[in-house]
């Protein structure tokens, strides 16, 4: 099921429901797996149950699956990522930029200082030292040395934290996000369109229900 949804991420829906729930433990891990494949080809899901599953209106295409409302069921929409930074493709490139000063698949303190001057070469040889002493000590398991592996997760904590730093840093780098790869189909940007009115007319509506119960209540006498 999964391998069906990554094929078809930024192409059409992923729409879950009877069996489908089976696979997984809660709603929050089927989630969590969408997210984690949607994200590493440059996609976040924007979950259209949140916004309409206790609402009688559904949208036409959401319709067309066989699926039973009245029971579990879950469906997304694709939209690409701000950042625009597809994280499988940024690790090749770190992990192609590392070996130019790393061995065997780590840094010492030395090679990462090296590396950290080479982007930033207005930074003195002592203040690089440092960066890659604090950066040894938050992410590394060795107190001298740094694994190739954490320093991916490094820079992943980074681009989630401080995206445009991540941006300027891999810019410097001489990395170019390849926005070709990242296939988002017409259909896709139609269903979103057509489903973010939706949710447009029908919060208008709750609005105008409600506003008309507080006024039935004001004229209602004591």
């Amino acid at each position: 099921m999964l391998e069906d949804v990554k094929l078809h991420i930024g192409k059409k829906p992923a729409v879950f429901h009877g069996k489908d729930f089976d696979c997984f433990r809660s709603r929050v891990e089927l989630r969590e797996n969408v997210r984690k494949l949607s994200e590493a080809q440059g996609f976040e899901p924007f979950w259209v149950y949140d916004y309409l599953h206790d609402s009688l209106v559904k949208p036409q295409w959401l319709r067309s699956y066989p699926v039973d409302f009245c029971s579990d069921w879950d469906c997304c929409l694709f939209v690409p990522l701000e950042n625009e930074y597809v994280w499988d493709d940024v690790i090749k490139f770190l992990l192609k930029h590392f070996e130019k000063f790393g061995t065997n698949r780590k840094f010492s303190i030395e090679q990462l200082a090296n590396m950290i001057k080479s982007t930033y070469t207005e930074r003195t040889k002592k203040d690089c030292q440092n960066d890659a002493l604090s950066i040894i000590q938050e992410f590394s398991q060795q107190r001298d040395s740094i694994m190739f592996r954490n320093m991916l997760e490094c820079y992943k904590v980074t681009l989630q934290s401080h995206p445009k730093p991540f941006k300027d840093e891999l810019k410097k780098m001489g990395y170019r996000p390849p926005l070709s790869t990242m296939e988002f189909s017409d259909e896709m940007l139609d269903l979103l369109e057509e489903t973010y009115l939706l949710i447009k007319q029908v919060k208008e509506a709750g609005l105008q229900e409600t506003k008309g119960n507080k006024e039935k209540t004001a004229e209602t006498p004591l």
